[in-house]
């Protein structure tokens, strides 16, 4: 049996694993924010064709991902 932790980053969207046991780790809520605020730069949102998008998405996936893996590692 495989056993799959999957953080949950984007509540909206589904895992789509099938044949795992899955274990769910909670967004961070800093993450979970910048997925669902309509007050913040939302990434779903974001133009691509603004010469400035690849920077604010290194810095927005930055934090994301980092602050998913944070939050994955310190969970008991």
């Amino acid at each position: 049996m495989i056993t799959s932790l999957i953080p949950i980053m984007d509540p909206r969207v589904g895992d789509e694993t099938e044949k795992s046991k899955k274990i769910y780790i909670e967004a961070d809520p800093i993450v979970e924010q910048s997925y669902t605020s309509d007050t913040e730069q939302n990434v779903l949102k974001m133009r691509m064709f603004n010469p400035l998008t690849p920077l604010f998405l290194t810095i927005l996936f930055e934090t994301i991902i980092g602050r998913t893996c944070k939050k994955l590692l310190e969970e008991p």
